[in-house]
């Protein structure tokens, strides 16, 4: 990975680190202002569903938690199976290659210490 694909990828998660670590503007009595994009679309949806199991269903807060916790894993189960995938097939390839990279590390051994080492150019 080049150091700009790095830089990319890193302050692109910071970035997504502060929008959605909950930073909202608050009115004077400290409640959130109903502005943020944060707030419109995850807090206040999911706050709202919390509230109608516990008032529809006679629920505790406790088990409306537990319930739309249930419902997120289950809309993120399809990006965790993706990744696992990802990962099994990664390790077969590893598996795959580990012989000819065990006998590229044995004949490295073998070789005098003068010869595995890489020849610098001097300016």
């Amino acid at each position: 990975m080049s150091k700009m694909n790095k830089w990319l990828l890193s302050s692109g998660l910071f970035g997504l680190l502060l929008a959605l670590s909950g930073c909202v503007s608050t009115n004077a009595d400290g409640t959130p202002k109903e502005t943020g994009m944060i707030y419109r679309f995850l807090v206040k949806p999911l706050g709202d569903m919390i509230t109608m199991l516990v008032e529809n269903f006679n629920w505790s807060y406790g088990w409306a938690i537990i319930a739309v916790t249930i419902v997120v894993r289950v809309i993120i189960l399809p990006l965790g199976i993706h990744q696992s995938r990802k990962t099994m097939v990664q390790s077969e390839k590893m598996q795959f290659l580990k012989p000819q990279v065990d006998i590229a590390q044995a004949n490295l051994k073998k070789q005098p210490l003068g010869k595995n080492k890489c020849k610098r150019k001097r300016r």
